[in-house]
C-alpha cells in the first residue's frame, strides 16, 4: 500500500465497521440455556472448531436409524411410531439453525477484529496532512453562509 492510500482505505475500514454498527444484527438462539452433554451452550461458543463439535454431535443424536429393533421385534411398517426426533426438547432442524446462527455470528465478529485491527494500522500511518484534512473534514460546509 503505497502512503497516499492510507486515508482512503481508512475511510473504508470506517464504512464497513459502521455499516456493521448500523445493521445492530441481533443473533438469537432456539436452543439457549440447553447444555449438550460435553459441550455446552451453542449460544457460548466463541470458536468454529467448538461449533464443529457441535454439529458432530448434532448429527450423531438425530440419527434416527431403528432398522435393527424393527427387525428384531418384527414390527410391520403401520406400526411404526410417527415421531420426530429430538435433542434436549428441540428438533435437530432447531440445534442446525442456532449453529449456522452462531457461524454469522463468529464470521461477523472476525470481521470486526479485522477492521479494528487496520484502522488502528492505518491511523498509525496517517501523515499530517491527513490527520488535519479528517479533522477538519466538513468545517467548510458549516461555513457556508456565514459571514
Amino acid at each position: 500500500m503505497k502512503r497516499e492510500e492510507v486515508k482512503n482505505n481508512l475511510t473504508k475500514v470506517n464504512k464497513a465497521l459502521s455499516t456493521i454498527k448500523k445493521e445492530d444484527k441481533i443473533f438469537t438462539f432456539v436452543t439457549k440455556g440447553s447444555y449438550l452433554p460435553g459441550l455446552g451452550d451453542i449460544s457460548e461458543v466463541e470458536e468454529i472448531s467448538e461449533l464443529m463439535k457441535f454439529q458432530k454431535k448434532i448429527n450423531q443424536m438425530s440419527k434416527s436409524d431403528n432398522t435393527e429393533v424393527i427387525e428384531q421385534l418384527g414390527l410391520k411398517s403401520e406400526e411404526l411410531p410417527e415421531q420426530e426426533p429430538t435433542i434436549l426438547g428441540f428438533a435437530p432442524k432447531h440445534w442446525n439453525s442456532d449453529i449456522k446462527t452462531k457461524l454469522e455470528e463468529i464470521r461477523q465478529n472476525t470481521l470486526v477484529d479485522k477492521l479494528t485491527a487496520a484502522k488502528t494500522a492505518l491511523e498509525k500511518h496517517l501523515s499530517d496532512d491527513d490527520k488535519f484534512g479528517i479533522e477538519t473534514d466538513g468545517i467548510e460546509s458549516l461555513l457556508v453562509g456565514v459571514e
